[in-house]
C-alpha cells in the first residue's frame, strides 16, 4: 500500500486496502486503518461504512494518533472545513499528507463554485490562493482558473457572477461526473 501512495496510484491503494482489510492481523494495524478511513471521507464513503469501520476498532486503536487524524480528516471533509482540512494536510505525516494530496485537485474543483456563490460580488484573489496553495493542490491556480472561465474583476478579485457563468460552462463542456475517486 505505501508504494501505491509513493507511486500517486490510487485504485491500486484502493485494491491494497481491501485486500489488507481481510488478512487478520494486517488489517487491522492502525495506520492502515487509518489510511481506509482517509479514503472513505475523500471517496465520499456513506456514513455507515465509517460508523461500521469505526464501530469495530477497540479503544486502543482509536487512541492511535493516526486513526486519530484520520477521524479528524473525515470530520474536515464532512463538515466543509477546508481551512481545517489544509491544517492538517500541513500536520499529517509524509505518506498521509500524500494521500490526502491525491484527492484535494478534485475537492479545491468543488469548493469553488461554492466559494463563488458565498462571496458576493467579487472574490479576493489572496484568499482564493492561500487556500489553494494549503490544500497542496499541484497545478497552477493560474491554470485552474483559465480552465474554468474564471473572469477577473481586477488583479486582486475575481467577478463571481461571470465566473460562476464560467464554471458552469466548462463543467458542461467537460460533460463529466465529478467524483472523489482521483479518476474522471
Amino acid at each position: 500500500c505505501m508504494m501505491c501512495i509513493q507511486d500517486g496510484d490510487v485504485q491500486g491503494v484502493k485494491v491494497c486496502l481491501a485486500k489488507l482489510k481481510g488478512l487478520p492481523g494486517h488489517g487491522r494495524d492502525p495506520t492502515f486503518i487509518a489510511y481506509r478511513l482517509i479514503m472513505l471521507a475523500f471517496t465520499g464513503g456513506a456514513a455507515h461504512d465509517i460508523n461500521e469501520e469505526v464501530s469495530s476498532l477497540p479503544a486502543a486503536t482509536l487512541a492511535d494518533p493516526a486513526v486519530r487524524l484520520a477521524l479528524a480528516y473525515h470530520q474536515a471533509v464532512a463538515t466543509c472545513s477546508y481551512t481545517q482540512l489544509a491544517v492538517l494536510i500541513s500536520a499529517s505525516p509524509y505518506l498521509t499528507r500524500k494521500l490526502a494530496t491525491f484527492f484535494t485537485p478534485h475537492l479545491f474543483e468543488t469548493v469553488y463554485p461554492l466559494l463563488l456563490r458565498s462571496y458576493r460580488p467579487t472574490l479576493p484573489l489572496a484568499y482564493l490562493t492561500s487556500l489553494y496553495s494549503s490544500l497542496r493542490v499541484q497545478k497552477p491556480l493560474s491554470d485552474f482558473l483559465n480552465d474554468v472561465n474564471a473572469v477577473h474583476a481586477s488583479p486582486t478579485a475575481i467577478d463571481t457572477k461571470a465566473s460562476l457563468e464560467g464554471y458552469l460552462a466548462a463543467m458542461k463542456k467537460r460533460n463529466t461526473r465529478k467524483d472523489f475517486t482521483g479518476v474522471e
